[in-house]
């Protein structure tokens, strides 16, 4: 195959053209030619009008049988050079405060599908624009006052009793909230504001309805989604990969080298650029979703022919995992489905939170094995109130300590945590404790803990930096004093500029000893050591605090009795010290 490309003055509608006759040829020709293009130079001119020499034919030969034949051998090669130079892909955190959310509903008569009702509505809505008269309308409260967290690379269900927001909770976090519900409060993504930037490029929501087109094949659907979304940040990724590996002066197969260095260096509003990109994402993601087997298949009529209800699920999941998002909300991903298809798709939920996406689903009756497959659990009461928001722990155990401290009834063995849990938060449960769940809940130690999470991010920054900033210079300033009456006579003198000086200021590795000469440094050791050196408590990375702080910092609790030796000699030498300097000196003049 030979492709001329001219580069006359005319020659700027030719890559169009060129563009326009490789869309129109079969996939397996149009990924060839694509490669051809970027890697032996797309635009490279010669005599006879075709791309580049055998030799890079021949490498090209190799790349495409690697690609079409094993993908993902190809793929492991491209992980691996990821993990390698240490380039992680992004991960989002949302939190939100005070969120409200409000609807206007007709009520009785009104509320039902005629067509009177319908002409009345919209003659109403125009009346109501204009503030003629009041809207005779009712406002419903769909989500009060929610607060919390989703954390990165976690998987979190969003469970309550029907008509409790789970779903319009989903769609706010999502920014897909219907433009006429009336909503407050703050949606963030690792502090960002919903307005600073596009909320459907990072994140992905998935409906419990699958609808696709059935006269498309798995494959087809999802190359349609992938050109229609694009391939997020991979782009970038790849660029920032070539740079670190050049930083470290890695060599890796060629292979992989010659299409990748294409992708990454090449406009991204060339379609032939942008092709490789996406059908290698792609085989990726059917990998992902274990849907590769039916690539070649017809999606078809639900219930009809064609896949089936639970591949229809996982497709619908893929769909949206071609745009690469980092953080995914997924409503009732379950339903309709027996207890293996279930188990199929939560399988293929958690292979995505395993890459370093963040999912946050809703089921409405989760079994027990689906319910402790989540890390955390976002729990909401009739009403849109939060009653629990926080991990589950082992086996549900934090959560069903909680709510049996409350007065609840203890669960029985074997019995579902998550419908003991809707039982016993029901407004009839509510009633009969004679408490609020939502109000205890908001002058609980969880709540306030995930409350002040909130905060304590930008309050410790701004405290660190002012201390750190005026601790720095209180340090150096004598120091800055006395160097700097040398520095102007020298200066003055033509022996440097003041570059040079200003450059050059570092700790000789001599100086290190100084560290264990500084009585700050041994208070601090014995302050950790002695408050914290005998804590047992697992972390997140799965150290206990004492493991932590011996391999981290290096401090052990059996060397306190020294550091207090040596944090009493300090204060005896100090002490020693100014007897001794009030003896010997005296600053009067008479």
């Amino acid at each position: 195959m030979e492709v001329s490309i001219s580069s006359s003055k005319g020659g700027e509608e030719e890559p169009a053209k060129n563009c326009s006759a490789i869309e129109k040829q079969p996939t397996c020709d149009h990924l060839r030619e694509d490669v051809q293009i970027q890697s032996v130079g797309g635009a490279r001119e010669n005599a006879n009008g075709s791309l580049g020499s055998q030799e890079n034919n021949n490498l090209l030969e190799r790349l495409l049988k690697l690609v079409e034949e094993d993908n993902g051998k190809f793929l492991l090669k491209l992980k691996d050079r990821f993990d390698r130079v240490g380039v992680n892909f992004p991960t989002v955190e949302v939190r939100f405060e005070h969120l409200n959310v409000e609807i206007q509903a007709s009520t009785a008569s009104q509320a039902l599908p005629t067509f009177p009702n319908f002409f009345v509505n919209i003659l109403g809505g125009v009346l109501n624009y204009l503030h003629i008269p009041p809207s005779k309308k009712k406002h419903l409260s769909v989500l009060k006052d929610a607060s919390g967290i989703i954390r990165p690379s976690r998987m979190t269900l969003l469970l309550g009793p029907p008509s409790s927001g789970k779903t319009t909770l989903l769609l706010a976090l999502a920014g897909k909230l219907d433009p006429k519900m009336k909503s407050s409060g703050t949606v963030t993504y690792n502090g960002h504001m919903m307005n600073e930037f596009v909320p459907q490029r990072t994140a992905a929501y998935i409906s419990q309805n699958d609808l696709h087109l059935g006269q498309l094949t798995v494959r087809e659907t999802l190359e349609f989604s992938a050109r229609c979304q694009g391939s997020g940040f991979l782009h970038e990724m790849l660029i920032e990969l070539f740079r670190r590996e050049k930083e470290a002066n890695i060599r890796h197969d060629s292979d992989i080298e010659v299409i990748m260095q294409a992708v990454a260096t090449a406009s991204l509003e060339a379609n032939v650029i942008t092709n490789y990109v996406l059908k290698m994402f792609i085989e990726e993601v059917m990998q992902l979703v274990e849907l590769t087997p039916l690539k070649q298949a017809l999606v078809g009529l639900p219930c009809v022919n064609g896949l089936s209800i639970e591949q229809r699920k996982r497709l619908t999941i893929a769909v949206e995992l071609v745009a690469n998002p980092s953080i995914i909300f997924m409503d009732e991903p379950t339903s309709g489905l027996d207890a293996r298809a279930a188990a199929i798709v939560m399988r293929t939920i958690r292979n995505m939170v395993d890459t370093g996406r963040t999912v946050v689903c809703t089921i409405h009756q989760p079994s027990i094995d689906i319910f402790e497959a989540f890390d955390e659990l976002f729990l909401l009461k009739q009403g849109g109130q939060a009653i629990y928001v926080g991990p589950l722990g082992h086996h549900s155990s934090l959560l069903i300590n909680y709510f049996e401290g409350l007065g609840a009834s203890k669960i029985r063995a074997g019995q579902n945590p998550a419908t003991w849990m809707l039982e016993v938060t029901s407004f009839a449960q509510e009633k009969a404790l004679g408490i609020d769940f939502a109000s205890i809940y908001k002058n609980s130690e969880p709540y306030r803990d995930k409350l002040q999470d909130l905060f304590n991010a930008m309050g410790l920054l701004y405290a660190s930096v002012l201390f750190l900033g005026v601790q720095n210079m209180l340090t150096v300033q004598p120091l800055v004093t006395v160097e700097r009456i040398v520095f102007y006579r020298e200066k003055a003198a033509g022996m440097y500029p003041a570059f040079p000086y200003a450059i050059a200021q570092r700790i000789p590795v001599w100086w290190r000893w100084y560290y264990w000469a500084c009585p700050v440094a041994w208070t601090l050791y014995g302050l950790l050591a002695s408050q914290y050196g005998d804590v047992k408590t697992t972390l997140e990375t799965g150290h206990t605090v004492e493991e932590f702080l011996r391999v981290y910092f290096g401090f052990k609790l059996d060397f306190l009795n020294t550091v207090a030796i040596v944090v009493v000699g300090w204060t005896v030498l100090f002490a020693f010290a100014f007897a001794v300097s009030i003896k010997l000196f005296n600053f009067q003049r008479r």
